[in-house]
């Protein structure tokens, strides 16, 4: 596998050429990429979520790392995960980023993993990390939140 990408749409590098399709709503966006095995989509609005790190889990890679929440769904018509993530104690990186990706079958599902990656930065450089590496998955469907609190770094990891 190339290290290069050949799309980066929101900080997550695709590996294979995809059609992207933008949709933007005033208070919120979302890119659908689009490729032969696979459907991603990610999105950002004003429904910001402050998550309780500790909760989450971790995959690093060089030395870079990204807390993440996965919930998985399959059916006989295909396998679904959302990807809820952030670089914990990155600058503006404080709430979570949100990120699906769709494939028809099992082996797809695991295609389309090697073939995506999240792009991580920092003063060190920057790495790329396969979306495979990001395979804890919870029963939850979303991440847990921080509980409202006078004292908002309990929930730092």
């Amino acid at each position: 596998m190339s290290l290069a990408c050949a799309v980066i749409v929101s900080l997550v590098c695709f590996h294979d050429r995809v059609t992207v399709v933008h949709k933007d709503w005033g208070l919120g966006r979302s890119d659908t990429m689009t490729a032969p095995a696979f459907t991603a989509e990610s999105r950002a609005g004003d429904d910001l979520q402050d998550p309780d790190w500790r909760e989450l889990s971790e995959s690093c890679v060089a030395g870079f790392c990204v807390r993440y929440h996965r919930h998985c769904t399959t059916t006989p018509a295909q396998v679904r995960c959302d990807y809820e993530y952030g670089a914990y104690g990155r600058a503006g990186d404080r709430f979570l980023h949100r990120f699906s990706v769709r494939a028809p079958t099992p082996a797809a599902f695991a295609a389309a993993e090697r073939r995506i990656a999240l792009l991580a930065s920092g003063d060190r450089g920057a790495a790329r990390l396969s979306l495979g590496a990001l395979n804890v998955s919870a029963e939850d469907e979303h991440a847990p939140a921080c509980p409202r609190r006078p004292v908002r770094e309990d929930c730092t990891p």
